[in-house]
């Protein structure tokens, strides 16, 4: 009981994160079907189905006609590990072997653009509740982590407590020190999105 409302309450704090970052139309508690069920067993039964807390689609300025799939994996602790790695190699498996079904399941079919380019990304937000804490930059201690060869995917991103905080510090300064500012991100040329018309060079999102 203890453990599922940590992981509501982790759900909570990260779905606020991401609608002050714009990513408001979330869909939330999605599963889908494994459609490889022995290579992502978690047990010694095949996996049925895969659980992702938050699932997000945009079309990708950064582009041209890319639409964006983005998995949101949250992992809420009491306090980080004194060595993350194991851990976080269960995180990153996780979250692969999600993306990997994704793109055959329902949710993406009924989702895609028949006119753009499907991209995939995973973010994990592994966050911890600051209770014996040793440290906030998990990322500075994965710097040794090497990825599993038999493990494929495009991009995952991680936030951990550093990044979560940077992310709220610096928007809420923005928004509580001038009233009725609209905070965007700066859209930079990749070479990929000159050619789109008017393009922008911010986004709330």
């Amino acid at each position: 009981e203890k453990s599922k409302k940590r992981g509501e309450f982790g759900e909570e704090i990260v779905e606020r994160l991401l609608t002050l970052i714009g990513w408001d139309t979330l869909l939330k508690g999605r599963d889908f079907a494994c459609i490889k069920p022995i290579p992502h067993a978690i047990s010694t039964r095949g996996r049925t189905t895969h659980g992702i807390d938050f699932i997000y689609q945009y079309d990708c300025p950064l582009f041209n006609n890319n639409q964006e799939f983005v998995l949101v994996s949250s992992k809420f602790n009491d306090s980080y590990p004194s060595n993350p790695v194991s851990k976080f190699k269960l995180h990153l498996q996780d979250i692969a072997q999600a993306l990997d079904c994704f793109k055959k399941s329902d949710i993406r079919n009924e989702l895609k653009s028949p006119q753009k380019t499907a991209k995939y990304t995973g973010v994990i937000f592994w966050l911890d509740n600051g209770e014996q804490n040793q440290y906030d930059d998990v990322i500075d201690r994965l710097s040794d982590f090497r990825v599993d060869n038999d493990l494929e995917f495009d991009s995952v991103y991680l936030v951990d407590n550093n990044r979560a905080d940077f992310l709220y510090d610096t928007i809420s300064y923005v928004t509580d020190r001038f009233e009725n500012m609209e905070v965007e991100f700066y859209i930079p040329s990749t070479g990929y999105n000159n050619t789109i018309q008017a393009r922008r060079t911010s986004s709330p999102i």
